[in-house]
C-alpha cells in the first residue's frame, strides 16, 4: 500500500538530490553515446554471426531434411523442390 500511494504522488523511491545535484534527467556526454551506440552495434553483429553460423550449421534441419539420412544420400541443389525427386533439375549439356 505504502509504495502504491507514493507512485500515486509521483516519487516512489528518496533520493538525495541535494548531494547528488541531480534533476531527476540522465544525462551523459557524446563519448558516452558513442560507446553506447557501439556496444548495441557490436551486440547486433554479435547475436548476426551467432545467427548465421547457426543457419549454417543447421542448415539441413531448416530445410526440411530428415536428420536420420546419411550425408551421402543429400544433396544440395538436385531437385528444384528440397525432398520432391520428382522434381530433378535438368543438366544442361554444352
Amino acid at each position: 500500500k505504502q509504495y502504491a500511494r507514493r507512485a500515486q504522488l509521483g516519487e516512489v523511491f528518496d533520493f538525495d538530490r541535494a548531494t547528488l545535484n541531480s534533476d531527476g534527467i540522465f544525462r551523459t556526454s557524446t563519448r558516452g553515446w558513442f560507446a553506447f551506440a557501439h556496444a548495441c552495434w557490436g551486440l547486433l553483429w554479435f547475436f548476426g554471426h551467432i545467427w548465421h553460423g547457426c543457419r549454417t550449421i543447421f542448415r539441413d534441419v531448416f530445410a526440411g531434411i530428415d536428420p536420420e539420412l546419411d550425408e551421402d544420400q543429400v544433396e544440395f541443389g538436385v531437385f528444384q523442390k528440397v525432398g520432391d525427386v520428382t522434381t530433378r533439375k535438368r543438366v544442361l549439356s554444352a
